[in-house]
């Protein structure tokens, strides 16, 4: 009984993704009628896991790990809301969101048994220190997801630059690095083909 407890306890929280928002889409004033929710971009996140991983033939990553940490690494935006990146300014700001996120996810998990709870917080924990081949992937897969999203917005409502906006010059761009670069580099010229 104690484990279909923590079972549907679980669930109805995890469920409440389906009520945030991506904040980053409406301060684009995208005019969707139905916005990309936190859930909505978990499911994303976690099919493009699995899509790159086989794609790309990554067999060096632990898929099931990276799907598990897909469907939890943004856990605590439940209890915090969707922060931008816009929003995250300083490195304290950033410290501040880690925080507040982490009392989150622990308050969220505390649902479950100790043994899972820590295994999830691990897993978010890794993601969040990027300190792993799977996390630095899944936050590659996180970027590229909205990338992904922008085009689609922009295409629909023929709004201009929001894709363009991921191209703009930045040294430190994630997704210049391995494994997606190439991909990254290529989605430009991919999109034109598709429109052809």
């Amino acid at each position: 009984m104690d484990k279909t407890l923590e079972i549907i306890k679980f669930y109805e929280k995890f469920n409440e993704l389906e009520q945030i928002i991506r904040t980053g889409w409406l301060q684009k004033n995208v005019p969707a009628a139905r916005l990309e929710s936190v859930a909505d971009h978990t499911l994303k996140v976690g099919m493009l896991a699995s899509l790159i991983t086989r794609e790309l033939n990554l067999t060096a990553i632990n898929l099931t790990k990276l799907l598990e940490m897909a469907f939890i690494h943004d856990l605590g935006e439940i209890k915090i809301g969707d922060i931008s990146t816009t929003e995250i300014k300083t490195e304290e700001d950033k410290q501040n969101k880690h925080e507040r996120e982490l009392a989150a996810v622990n308050e969220i998990l505390s649902v479950l048994s100790p043994k899972i709870k820590e295994y999830y917080l691990s897993l978010w924990l890794e993601y969040e220190r990027q300190n792993t081949k799977e996390a630095i992937l899944l936050k590659q897969i996180d970027k590229l997801d909205a990338i992904l999203k922008s085009h689609m917005y922009e295409s629909l409502y023929n709004i201009e630059g929001l894709f363009d906006e991921f191209y703009s010059y930045n040294p430190n761009n994630l997704l210049n690095k391995e494994p997606l670069g190439d991909v990254y580099q290529e989605l430009p010229e991919a999109y034109e083909k598709l429109a052809r």
